[in-house]
Order: C-alpha cells, then structure tokens, then sequence
C-alpha cells in the first residue's frame, strides 16, 4: 500500500481555480446573448441590412404586382403611380421644421387669464416652402400677433381650444404662402413647443 501511494499514475484530481470558472461563466453568457440579440434583429428584418439588389428585387416585385392590378382597371394605376410619385417626393426631401419664435400676448380685459405666451413651430415638405416661411417670417408673425391677440383666452384654455387654434394658425400661415409664392396647402402641421397662460 505504501507502494501506490508513492507511484505517480497522473491521475490527481484536476482543480480550476474559481476565477477561471467565473471567466467561462461570463463569455458564455455573453456569446448567449449575442446570439439571442442576433436572432431578434435578423426575424424582426433588421439585420443584415438590406442590400441593393435585394431592394430592387422587391421594388420589381412591387411593380409587378402593380402591372397586374393596372390590367385590372387602369384608372386606379394612374392614381397608384401619382402616389408613388408623391412618396418618392417625401422620401427624397423629409419633413422639416420652422420655429416661428413665441408669441407673448396680453389680454387687458380678462381677470381670469392675461397673458398667453406661445412657442409655435411649423412643419413643411418641401426646403423651398421652408425657405418662404424664413423669408416671409415677419409678415406671418405679424398675422399671427393680431389673430391671437383677437382669440377668447377662456377658450384657449381647453384642448378643443388649442386644437382650433392650430387649425386658424395653419390656415392663417397657408393663406400668406398663398399670396406670397402662390402654394396651396404649403404648410404640413402646426405644433405648440410651449404653452403658458397667467
């Protein structure tokens, strides 16, 4: 028995140290959620990217299936190309945004509110009606002063107010536009960036 005590066999039992279990343990993880993240995005069409042949085959599908339906009633291809036109256009210029400044207007003869003060900002498609509300900046916060100067206070006060609002404020800026550089509807939205009343 002394014997086998004292032969070397090179069967000693293996120790890791505890922080080489601890690195194994984080990689692992790691590589798990890599791969979890990697599923996720390539099923929810995020990754890889599409590349550009792969989006002209898909645009010639589109197309195709938009022969087919132009041989159904070719009316309603005519209406299908204007939209399309009318997509490319959005898609090439994205909506942009003008600040018109705020507006701080005093109401003399309401105890109840007497000042509004307002920030206002306007969407537009399109950078030439974005270079028109610069240029014609002026004149619209001048039409915009006097209209919020002639409104009910009390009425601002509710959302339906705010909301009626928006509508007098776009139609008072697309009416300026009008004149100006002769564009209907120039004007996407109007959003309020602040809203105070005292």
């Amino acid at each position: 028995m002394a014997e086998k005590d004292k032969l070397d066999l090179g069967l000693e039992p293996e120790t890791e140290s505890p922080m080489k279990k601890m690195i194994l343990i984080i990689v692992g993880t790691m590589l798990v959620t890599l791969i979890l993240v990697f599923t996720t995005l390539y099923f929810m069409g995020i990754f890889p990217p599409k590349t550009e042949a792969a989006a002209a085959a898909e645009h010639a599908t589109e197309e195709e299936s938009g022969d087919e339906a132009a041989e159904e009633d070719p009316e309603d291809h005519k209406h299908d190309k204007k939209k399309h036109k009318k997509d490319a256009t959005e898609e090439a210029h994205p909506p942009s945004y003008e600040s018109l400044d705020s507006f701080t207007i005093t109401y003399k003869n309401n105890p109840e509110i007497r000042v509004v003060q307002l920030g206002v900002t306007v969407m537009v498609a399109d950078p030439a009606i974005a270079e028109a509300v610069k240029k014609h900046k002026p004149m619209i916060r001048n039409n915009l002063l006097l209209m919020l100067a002639a409104q009910d206070p009390v009425a601002l006060k509710s959302v339906e107010g705010k909301a009626a609002l928006q509508i007098r404020i776009k139609a008072e800026i697309d009416a300026i536009l009008k004149k100006q550089i002769k564009e209907k509807n120039a004007i996407e939205g109007v959003y309020f960036t602040s809203f105070i009343m005292q």
